[in-house]
């Protein structure tokens, strides 16, 4: 029942569609434009409660919109966006510095009328269930989450998970975790990978827990080749953006996997997909059927420009600061193909499947904007501290240990190295060389 529900709620033909716009040179500083002429501070749960498919993996697309503003500043022809949290994994592809969407989207595999962006999400995180079935190790899709956690969480959890993996390989410090917020328990890790996993395998628990990690930087690499074999992208020249709580600390590993040879680490990973939406404005728009090739739209699009004005005065916005753009929109080989015109007459490509008429209203936002990379000189981060990680089971390596606050505009490093900080964790692998960009983004290439 609650499925025929949803799909009754999932049927408009002409209803506002919230998009996002950015502009290619936007991220540290605000620039002022006008405000809001009507303060409405819960517009969020407005929107929530009211068209609640418009916050459907708000999430993800927050940080495809990140990739997305990262691939024009960095000029990037393609990215793969990778966001891995705690019970999932979320991978798109910006190609040609656009993001495809699909024309109709589904959720829960129910399909709608509402276009959505191609994001690939599997149960793969740093909470995901490891076990063992028919000798095989198997990660995922169940997770612990954040209650009670993985084990060396200490909050009741037995299952193993990557997290613990990490801990007891000495990725992770358990004092330092998330800041010092949360101290982690690495005798309840070990007892966790050992007893699910380990003794079943007939594996300590280094060997258990360099197993996990190497089984899940395969399992994501996998997707993400998927993901950029289906974009028709060369993985050679295709760097991999690496976010997320997770997505940085095994980045090196998984590129690796996917055969790609650069890795993007932006300075604020663990709070990107936030972090994306700040280069987004407000916007809504219309769509209307049209009727045949060619089509004389005048009084049309004067009907849904003033549904859009109606719609931003609603949020508290003055309609006439608002930028209104007119497309042909429609579908080829299910993919959203959306062409800007002006004018009132409009011809209809014939190889386009349900082809409508588009308006849309944009309101700039202030937004956040990218510095241009002014490094041209790298020197190399000075070592304070070494630590200890086993990554392979057998031998344990003594590593250069360099805190995040360390990693300055215009410094280098060259792995094998460990970062660590209170929110950010990164193993560097052997072969893999780092500089640091201006906004303080992490640059890492494969030699």
């Amino acid at each position: 029942m609650h499925r025929f529900l949803l799909a009754t709620l999932l049927l408009p033909v002409l209803v506002p569609v919230a998009v996002c716009a950015q502009d290619d040179d936007r991220v540290w500083a605000f620039r002022p434009v006008q405000r809001p002429a009507i303060p409405r501070p819960r517009d969020s749960a407005r929107v929530a409660k009211t068209t609640a498919i418009k916050t459907w993996g708000s999430g993800p697309r927050g940080g495809l919109e990140g990739a997305l503003a990262y691939a024009r500043h960095y000029g990037l022809d393609s990215v793969v966006a990778m966001d891995v949290g705690g019970t999932t994994t979320d991978v798109s592809v910006v190609k040609a510095q656009a993001v495809t969407l699909l024309a109709y989207g589904a959720i829960e595999n129910i399909p709608t009328s509402f276009p959505l962006p191609t994001i690939r999400s599997f149960g793969l995180g740093g909470s995901s269930i490891v076990r063992v079935e028919n000798g095989t190790v198997r990660i995922g899709p169940e997770s612990v989450g954040a209650s009670p956690g993985p084990a060396c969480y200490g909050r009741g959890g037995t299952e193993a998970t990557l997290t613990d993996a990490l801990l007891v390989a000495g990725v992770l410090h358990p004092e330092k975790y998330l800041g010092g917020e949360i101290a982690l328990d690495r005798a309840r890790a070990e007892q966790a990978v050992v007893k699910n996993v380990g003794d079943v395998l007939g594996q300590n628990a280094a060997e258990v827990a360099a197993t996990i990690i190497t089984e899940f930087q395969k399992l994501v690499g996998k997707e993400v080749t998927k993901a950029i074999d289906t974009a028709g992208c060369d993985p050679g020249e295709t760097a991999l953006l690496a976010y997320g709580g997770g997505g940085p600390m095994i980045a090196c590993g998984i590129a690796t996997a996917a055969g790609i040879k650069q890795v993007i680490v932006p300075r604020l990973a663990s709070v990107f997909s936030a972090f994306g939406i700040g280069f987004s404005h407000l916007a809504h728009e219309y769509q209307a059927p049209l009727d045949g090739a060619s089509q004389d739209i005048g009084a049309l699009g004067a009907e849904l420009e003033s549904r859009l004005r109606r719609d931003m005065y609603g949020e508290g916005v003055d309609p006439s600061a608002c930028t209104y753009k007119k497309s042909v929109w429609g579908a080829k080989d299910d993919i959203v193909v959306d062409k800007p015109f002006s004018g009132k007459k409009i011809k209809v490509n014939k190889k386009l499947s349900d082809p409508r008429l588009t308006v849309r209203a944009v309101f700039e936002l202030p937004t956040l904007s990218l510095k241009a990379n002014k490094e041209k000189q790298y020197t190399a981060v000075r070592v304070r501290a070494k630590t200890k990680i086993n990554l392979d089971g057998k031998s344990v390596l003594e590593l250069p240990l360099i805190n995040d606050r360390d990693l300055k505009p215009g410094k280098k490093l060259a792995g094998p190295i460990l970062i660590q900080g209170d929110y950010l964790t990164s193993i560097i692998d052997a072969g893999w060389n780092l500089r640091v960009f201006t906004n303080g983004d992490l640059f890492l290439e494969s030699e």
